[in-house]
């Protein structure tokens, strides 16, 4: 596969999105995977259980995005077309994040459809952040967008570590 790479995961970034304990549990698993693995947050809600995520829940695959609750093959970027392993913490979280479900999108809404990052960003994100006292430096205001947890987490990697981004 064409751009394929694998990316580890950093401990740091697991208790970052740990302390979103207000959020429902797929937020909660939504924060913990883009953190863990910083896939965008279009790349993790497109992520379908049977053809996306390994029998073992070790690697996921990824080759397609959601933007407006629309699911579209197009990848921001080439190298986006990649397989990530996860660590196995992360994959017995996402396991059991799924409840024996087989097939269908990994965070979908009630009517099985995809979900918008639009709504996890001002339901929970937005709020989150609020109540950690979080404030941009840029805008002066309390949000942010999801890319902040896979901008930590490459910062981080990059600074505090021996792994190459």
């Amino acid at each position: 596969m064409r751009g394929q790479r694998s990316r580890p995961y950093s401990r740091t970034s697991f208790p970052i999105t740990t302390r979103f304990g207000g959020a429902s549990l797929p937020e909660r698993m939504v924060f913990i995977l883009v953190g863990a693995t910083g896939l965008r947050i279009g790349e993790a809600l497109g992520l379908e259980i049977d053809k996306h995520i390994s029998s073992d829940f070790r690697t996921i695959s990824i080759d397609q995005k959601v933007r407006h609750c629309k699911v579209e093959k197009r990848l921001k970027t080439e190298s986006a077309l990649q397989k990530v392993d996860l660590h196995p913490t992360i994959a017995t979280m996402l396991k059991e994040f799924t409840f024996g479900r087989k097939i269908g999108f990994l965070f979908r809404s009630r009517n099985r459809k995809p979900i918008g990052s639009s709504n996890i960003n001002r339901r929970h994100l937005h709020p989150a952040l609020k109540q950690l006292g979080f404030v941009n430096s840029l805008t002066g205001t309390t949000k942010a967008g999801s890319h902040a947890f896979r901008r930590f987490r490459n910062t981080h990697l990059r600074n505090r570590t021996k792994v190459c981004v």
